[in-house]
């Protein structure tokens, strides 16, 4: 596994924690000591905020903080995300379709311009097909509900007729 990969990893991993030893780290990443304490170096240059507690009982505590903590992505995984904003533009009736713009002006302005003007070249030469748009969808907050709480529905749809009708219901 490379360093960055394995710095997000473990960003991700301590971002759900209050507290951990150096040992937890060695033994989750298959690390050796030198490495993780360089690694903890490393993520306390990139924002992760902690405090050492000595002794027998110490730890690295983490403090909380109301800003997100930076992750880097790869080359792979920029143009992905950028692929997927393009093809999530043409959907017209998602709850973020406003942020989408938005995102994608944020990342664009993080990378470097030789990287930007990459990106700009690909978004031009990709195109997307639309199907038709979904105007209403009249159950959508309930399916994410669903989704969310992980609740298994039963759908019966009517989806060639004229009027097509959606009967999410529970299913026990």
């Amino acid at each position: 596994m490379k360093k960055s990969e394995r710095l997000n990893k473990e960003l991700i991993y301590l971002s759900y924690r209050d507290q951990f030893h150096l040992k937890e780290l060695e033994d989750e990443f298959k690390i050796s000591e030198r490495t993780a304490l360089r690694d903890i170096a490393n993520l306390e240059q990139i924002g992760l905020n902690f405090y050492v507690e000595k002794g027998r009982y110490g730890a690295y505590h983490l403090t909380k903080n109301k800003l997100w903590v930076p992750i880097n992505f790869n080359l792979e995984e920029i143009n992905a995300i950028f692929f997927a904003l393009k093809a999530l533009n043409k959907m017209t009736t998602t709850p973020f379709s406003n942020a989408y713009q938005q995102i994608s002006h944020k990342l664009m302005k993080s990378l470097p311009k030789n990287r930007q003007d990459d990106i700009k070249t690909q978004q031009k030469v990709v195109s997307y097909r639309q199907q038709p748009t979904l105007h209403n969808v009249k159950y959508f907050k309930f399916l994410i509900k669903a989704a969310s709480e992980n609740i298994v529905l039963k759908m019966i749809s009517e989806q060639y007729f004229k009027n097509a009708i959606l009967f999410p219901t529970l299913v026990n």
